[in-house]
């Protein structure tokens, strides 16, 4: 009897309450180019499986 109540209760909580999905929102380095030895790159931001990157800009020495 017990069990039976715990797999309508299942089942109610699945129509009622779909089952969470997490996706974490991701920063990372899109690498763009060198010049005389200067990286430069952008930075992306992934929010809700979409991409955003912002200019290219100066990330550090060492080509």
């Amino acid at each position: 009897m017990i069990n039976l109540m715990g797999r309508v209760g299942d089942r109610l909580l699945a129509v009622f309450a779909p089952k969470a999905t997490a996706k974490a929102d991701l920063t990372f380095y899109k690498f763009c180019f060198c010049y005389d030895g200067w990286k430069y790159a952008q930075r992306c931001d992934q929010v809700a499986g979409q991409s955003y990157c912002g200019p290219c800009e100066f990330r550090g020495t060492g080509c």
